[in-house]
Order: structure tokens, then C-alpha cells, then sequence
């Protein structure tokens, strides 16, 4: 099991790999439609989603905004 994990969706690999690059943690790509599977197949404590709808939970924080922009600004901004 990892320790933490950043999963992103297609078009929000820019805030992914800058936060993960910056923390130090691994990424993966996922579509919606296989995000459990990814997450199955990956398991962390903390999973990092970019691009991603959900509700935030202390083994899960979810980065999402109503463009990339604003996605990339919530995940470097918290």
C-alpha cells in the first residue's frame, strides 16, 4: 500500500504533476469511468484526485473547479 497517491483525470495533469512532483508523490491517470478500479488496483492511505467530483474525507481530497485553472489554483493553494 502506498502511502499517498495522485490520480488524475485528462486535462488536469498539469496541477496533478506539479503537486505531485512537488510532495514527492506518484500519480496515476484515470478515466470517470474506471476511477475504482484505479483506486482498487492502487491502494493508498491518501488519495490525491484531480479532475475528479467527491466529497472530501481524510483518506481522500478532491481538487476540482469549473476549469482547469481553477482546479490547478485550489490544489496549490491548499
Amino acid at each position: 500500500m502506498l502511502d499517498k497517491l495522485v490520480i488524475y483525470a485528462d486535462g488536469d495533469i498539469g496541477a496533478a504533476i506539479t503537486y505531485s512532483q512537488f510532495y514527492g508523490i506518484p500519480m496515476v491517470r484515470a478515466t470517470r469511468d474506471a476511477l475504482e478500479s484505479v483506486v482498487k488496483k492502487y491502494p493508498a492511505k491518501i488519495t490525491y484526485f484531480f479532475g475528479f467530483q467527491g466529497k472530501d474525507n481524510p483518506e481522500r481530497k478532491y481538487f476540482t473547479g469549473k476549469d482547469r485553472l481553477e482546479t490547478a489554483r485550489k490544489a496549490l493553494n491548499s
